[in-house]
């Protein structure tokens, strides 16, 4: 046979007896594969790469054992003469249907078979990663190199095999890097194994490439790796501190070879290192304790993750680097080895060399097989490694890369669920889940006794608070590695489940099928406790491409509204929440929030947020949103966000300093330049304004006077506005009144800042934006009009009240307001006026405490139990909820009837930040956990009566209900309903604020002549 084409396809059953293909040239042996060929009832056909022998004339021979069964198979036809072995230019694509046998998000051959991940790498701006592969067959053997390239670790295009056995054997593991420029692959030439190599051992060569994808220049026995046959898996990196490239090798049992070397060509043996309970496939790299830079540590671990934390330093030889005498380079342990790793699918991690961050990435073996099917083994899911000091030890710790934040699509969020005794039932449903892949984030409580058990596509997720523990499929692993709080982390693929514990300090992974006639999401335990935070969030598959190209969207003639949606973003203390609205009916389309995780460590009074992680994390979900996939192009994008606080800006427009947000504590601290007042008082008394500490004025006023405003620093803006002027391209940033107003010391009727009155403090206002008090917009995003940020409570008016008139909205949540529109410009004891947009006004009052209330009843509560009975209780939100929910059923005043009083000004007012609580007229008859609970309940709903009262409002026409803990108590809504006078609305929105947002934007797009009109279109439950 001739060889003209790319493939030979091959007659294949997996049920067949193994046989030997020997190509032959001649006399000359080329090569042997070892397959299940069936030459009689063949089940499939499999196709093996002859490109490099096109041209060429093969004689292909066949051997069972000892036995020639035919010594030309290229001659072999079948019945109707056709020839068993045949040639083809390229592999067919797969059926459709072989698709449902497939990973969502995890990187799988459509053929063959994937085990160790050799060599990641990231080269001339994309991410390379090569991997063990049959890629005739699923079994393990015939090993070559594969190879795949990805710009963002997810969506990987698949590039011919890399390195092909020859005549010095397979192609066993090894490792990357890059150096003058080019590509150089480490590996294990496996000799011994095939007919072509027999009589040679195991040997680490080398090969290179310019391009990425052709490899030459191939180098063999470059490392003397001593006594072992066997020594193999070279893992190559640059140690900045000792300025040589490292090898380890392993060798046998759980040893392994340390070699350095200056110049990628003559090694030098240095260490034998041992690494307890593990062999095989090292990785090594460094890494920050902590992030600190001033502690840097390597991590050497082994094929089952067993790793060692230490330092190299230069000593003299003894015994184990058998070079006495001579200086070398020794591996250090700091502590004895750690363990990341307790699942059975997991295996031969390997890092990343050369990530364009510095971060440490990493990819491991997932040992999946799916019944069936053409192919086995799939990559893990792409992880971030990091070192943690514990109470006892550092913990090596693995998480999902970031990036995959960029396959988020939607989620689903459930705080503070009660499960077990005293919950409304013992097993429930949380949700239906989407059938694709999913990151389900659980916060656990700090429980010592208890179980709790989750259920998903048939697998089971078991934790218990007795033993420490967390199981799933037969596997178990630790729960956490103190005391406190825990987390579960799950990536759930259609074959495999990984979970990431205590911060990714443990990582389990389990082959399983997801059974998706099995889509509830439930919840059990022994006990009742109460789950502190549940985020799911589904993942978009990557196997038809870019997000862009989701395969699962809606055809254009179903998308919905047609052309016409607008996007809200806000931008909040601990959530980033996306909102899609229908333009012409005013439906939200969908509303899902990511977690705001930036926050700083600063000050006890300081608190702080990472402002360009925030505008990391907005960019990932544009990048979604704005792409015309699930929905088409917004017409225009709102932004809002948290008020009050500042970041500096230098010329360019780039963040020289945190966020100091809106609790931040500095306008509260003494200065002994402003007559040992605070920043804020000083300012007040100065302006005649109300200016409270966490307002950005009297932020900046403090750090003037410290001498701690940023050098540089340009201007200050709050978070939504950095935010709207970086999307936007800008350099300067350009402020709406609803946020000028909020760092206080603004003039209503003027629409600007008291300049004079700040000059004279000492503040330089040229670090003062632009400011406008109409619908404006600021530049664009990807051609999308974008609207300047506007305050959160604003937007959240914005959203909630469909007909100003007489409406009054009460927001409670972590803190509570209430709003209404006003005419006046002056302020009131405790409200104060605020501007809305157009020259429109709001009256807003503030408690700082609000529902934080709740959380602290519900903390007594607990604490009570633990001191009576000295057992944890898990949470006594359901028990006050259904006490209160008991009382509603029963009807009549007897419901509502109390006789303590409860200030509940725990956390002081913005004037009076000392200001504290109190409960009073309490008698032996009246002190019950009963009256406790409702007297809280009618404090908090007080306060905001007794605001509203004092800033001139009247009988309200309609009570607007918006923020969680209103929205989730219904006892709650009758209180305020019984002190108003009057009915509550809730209006239908998930996300108030980001809604309220795209009203705004649609108005500056010029979309709509006023903001009546969307509001027109608010939907109330």
């Amino acid at each position: 046979m001739t060889i003209t084409g790319n493939y030979l396809s091959l007659p294949y059953n997996p049920a067949a007896a193994l046989k030997t293909l020997l190509f032959y040239n001649g006399e000359k042996l080329l090569l042997d594969v070892t397959e299940r060929v069936d030459f009689c009832t063949p089940d499939r056909r499999v196709y093996f790469n002859c490109s490099r022998w096109k041209g060429m004339d093969i004689r292909i021979v066949c051997e069972a054992g000892n036995t020639v069964i035919c010594d030309d198979c290229t001659a072999l036809r079948n019945a109707a003469g056709k020839m068993l072995i045949g040639q083809s230019d390229y592999v067919p694509e797969l059926p459709a249907h072989r698709a449902e046998n497939r990973p969502f998000i995890h990187f799988m051959r459509e053929r063959g078979w994937i085990n160790d991940p050799n060599g990641p790498v990231y080269y001339k701006g994309r991410y390379h990663t090569f991997f063990q592969t049959n890629p005739v067959s699923r079994e393990h053997r015939n090993m070559h190199w594969g190879h795949a390239c990805s710009d963002d670790l997810f969506h990987w295009e698949v590039l011919p095999e890399a390195l092909r056995p020859d005549e010095n054997g397979e192609i066993f593991s090894g490792s990357a890097v890059v150096s003058g420029g080019k590509l150089i692959l480490y590996y294990t030439a496996a000799g011994g194994i095939t007919r072509l190599s027999q009589g040679k051992k195991f040997e680490i060569c080398s090969a290179e490439s310019k391009d990425g994808r052709t490899f030459t220049n191939f180098k063999y026995s470059i490392v003397p790796t001593g006594e072992s046959r066997y020594s193999r898996d070279p893992k190559v990196v640059w140690c900045e501190e000792e300025q040589v490239f490292l090898m380890l090798v392993y060798r046998d049992e759980s040893n392994y070879l340390l070699y350095s070397s200056e110049n990628l060509a003559s090694w030098r043996f240095e260490q034998l290192i041992e690494l307890p309970e593990d062999s095989e496939c090292p990785d090594i790299y460094k890494l920050y304790a902590d992030g600190n830079t001033s502690r840097p540590f390597w991590i050497i671990s082994g094929a089952s993750d067993r790793y060692l934390i230490g330092r190299f330093e230069r000593q003299y030889g003894d015994e184990g680097t058998k070079n006495t005498g001579a200086e070398r380079i020794m591996f250090v342990p700091e502590q004895r080895a750690g363990r990341l790793h307790y699942g059975n699918a997991s295996y031969a991690g390997q890092s990343f060399f050369g990530t364009p961050d510095g971060d440490i990435k990493r990819l491991t073996w997932l040992k999946t097989s799916p019944a069936h099917d053409l192919s086995a083994g799939q990559l893990s899911i792409p992880m971030q490694m990091s070192l943690v000091t514990g109470e006892d030890r550092m913990y090596l710790c693995a998480q999902p890369v970031k990036e995959l934040e960029r396959l988020y699509r939607r989620q689903e969020r459930f705080v503070n669920t009660a499960t077990g005794r005293g919950a409304e039932a013992k097993t429930q449903t949380l949700c239906v889940l989407p059938h694709s892949a999913l990151d389900i984030l659980i916060s656990l409580p700090p429980a010592k006794k208890g179980t709790v058990s989750f259920s998903l596509f048939g697998c089971a997720v078991d934790i218990d608070f007795y033993r420490n523990t967390v199981e799933c499929c037969g596997c178990t692993a630790p729960l956490r590695a103190g005391d406190g709080n825990s987390d579960i982390r799950m990536i759930v693929d259609r074959l495999s489940l990984e979970l990431f514990i205590d911060g990714g300090k443990f990582y389990m992974s389990a082959e399983t099928v997801c059974d998706y006639n099995l889509d509830h999401f439930t919840v059990s335990a022994d006990r009742e406790l109460v789950l502190p935070d549940i985020i799911i969030r589904e993942l978009i598959p990557v196997a038809a491409g870019s997000p862009a190209e989701d395969a699962d969207r809606m055809p254009d003639a179903e998308q919905p509204g047609a052309a016409h949606i607008a996007l809200g973003i806000d931008i909040g203390s601990t959530t980033l929440s996306f909102d899609i609205v229908d333009i012409d009916t005013g439906c939200e389309l969908e509303s899902f929030t990511v977690p705001n995780d930036t926050s700083l460590e600063g000050r006890s009074y300081e608190k702080l947020y990472d402002v360009d992680r925030i505008l990391e994390k907005v960019r990932t979900e544009l990048e979604l949103l704005t792409g015309g996939g699930k929905y088409p192009v917004p017409e225009c994008i709102g932004i809002t966000g948290q008020m009050h606080g500042i970041v500096y800006v230098d010329a360019g427009g780039k963040a020289i300093s945190s966020l100091y947000s809106w609790m931040d504590g500095t306008g509260d601290v003494p200065r002994e330049a402003l007559g040992n007042k605070s920043a804020a008082q000083y300012l007040g008394e100065l302006t005649g304004a109300q200016v409270a500490t966490g307002m950005g004025l009297a932020t900046l006023l403090s750090h003037t006077v410290s001498g701690e405003v940023p050098e540089g620093a340009a201007a200050v803006c709050t978070v939504a506005d950095y935010i709207a002027m970086r999307l936007a391209d800008r350099t300067r940033p350009y402020m709406h009144s609803s946020n000028a107003a909020s760092l206080g010391a603004y003039d209503l009727r003027s629409g600007k800042f008291m300049t004079d009155a700040l000059e004279n403090a000492g503040i330089d206002c040229a670090l003062l934006p632009e400011v406008t008090d109409g619908y404006k917009v600021i530049g664009q995003y990807r051609g999308i009009p974008l609207a300047a940020a506007i305050g959160d409570n604003q937007a959240s008016f914005f959203a909630s009240v469909k007909d100003p008139d007489g409406a009054v909205l009460v927001n409670i949540g972590t803190g509570s307001q209430i709003s209404f529109m006003t005419s006046s410009f002056g302020s009131r004891p405790g409200m104060e006026v605020r501007p809305l947009a157009g020259g429109a006004r709001i009256m807003v009052g503030s408690s700082l405490c609000g529902g934080r209330s709740l959380s602290m009843l519900e903390s007594f509560f607990r604490d009570t139990v633990r001191l009576v009975s000295g057992a944890e209780c898990g949470g006594a939100y359901s028990s006050i909820d259904r006490y209160l929910n008991e009382q509603l059923s029963r009807g009549g005043e007897e419901a509502f009837r109390h006789s303590l009083a409860v200030d509940t000004s725990f956390c002081g007012t913005r004037e009076e930040p000392r200001r504290t609580g109190s409960v009073t007229g309490i008698v032996p008859e009246n002190f019950t956990p009963e009256e406790l609970i409702k007297g809280f309940f009618f404090g908090i709903s007080e306060e905001l009566k007794d605001l509203y009262i004092a800033g001139g409002g009247r009988k309200p026409k309609l009570l607007v209900i918006a923020g969680g803990a209103v929205r989730k108590s219904k006892y709650l809504r009758k209180v305020l309903e019984r002190l108003f006078d009057c009915r509550a609305a809730i209006p239908a929105c998930g996300e108030a604020a980001a809604y309220g947002s795209t009203v705004y934007a649609q108005v500056a797009a010029g979309l709509e002549p006023s903001p009546a009109i969307p509001q027109s279109k608010i939907i109330y439950k």
